[in-house]
């Protein structure tokens, strides 16, 4: 009886480990993340920019109205990037990736937007 209850105990023990290693990964993980997408919503910010001064030369409203579209999609990202911290350890895959994603999206729309 002692040694299941010891057993028990070490397994007990080694389960939250493992778990406090997970909620540790997961942690340096969102901070590598975020600091990544942080780089690539300022590439977007410069390109958007780019595209801002563009729009003024050539008096395109076509433009200025995609600039405000990117501006408020990107703020909308940052405060995404910033709320995804508390965001449970089921759910963090799929959060890093639509916003991933989200973010490549709107770099490529701005891109775009600039090659025209």
């Amino acid at each position: 009886m002692k040694s299941t209850i010891i057993s028990l105990i070490i397994l007990l023990g080694l389960s939250i480990a493992q778990a406090s290693e997970t909620t540790e990964g997961i942690k340096k993980d969102y901070s590598s993340f975020k600091q990544e997408m942080q780089i690539k919503l300022n590439e977007a910010e410069i390109k958007i920019n780019e595209l801002k001064a563009k729009a003024q030369e050539k008096s395109s409203s076509t433009q200025e109205k995609s600039i405000f579209e990117y501006e408020k999609t990107r703020d909308k990202l940052k405060v995404q990037l910033d709320e995804m911290e508390k965001t449970s350890e089921s759910k963090w895959k799929k959060t890093k990736k639509r916003l991933s994603e989200s973010i490549e999206k709107l770099n490529k729309k701005v891109q775009k937007s600039l090659a025209n």
